[in-house]
């Protein structure tokens, strides 16, 4: 938790007039420990691991949104090696309550525009 907000801070956006930041912490389903934080806020979403663990050799993670109320996810990148990603142009499911999950996927994502593979690390945005 600390991460997310430290996150957080260094993203806390200038203008008082813009809405809070959005913040997801995403964990495997075995654990609580964090994985990943996600930061919605400006109109962006970014994306830092927090773990250690890679993808199996010829794969990748690819982050995935469920809009609240929604049955079928939205792909949103294959994330890159550096496990450093920032999104500007996002899809209409990334609101406050959306789940966002990481699955393994072949090297360019996945083929069928769902997930193929296993969802390894999932958390749900949340206003701060």
């Amino acid at each position: 938790m600390a991460a997310a907000l430290l996150v957080y801070v260094a993203m806390a956006p200038n203008n008082p007039a813009a809405p809070a930041p959005l913040v997801a912490v995403l964990h495997a389903p075995e654990s609580q420990t964090a994985g990943w934080v996600a930061v919605l806020a400006q109109h962006q979403l970014h994306l830092a691991e927090m773990t250690t663990e890679k993808p199996p050799e010829a794969h990748a993670f690819e982050l995935w949104a469920i809009a609240p109320h929604a049955t079928r996810p939205v792909p949103l990148a294959v994330i890159p090696a550096n496990g450093a990603l920032r999104l500007a142009s996002l899809p209409r499911a990334v609101v406050n309550g959306a789940a966002l999950a990481i699955s393994i996927e072949p090297p360019g994502g996945s083929p069928t525009g769902v997930p193929t593979g296993p969802v390894v690390y999932a958390g749900v945005l949340r206003s701060t």
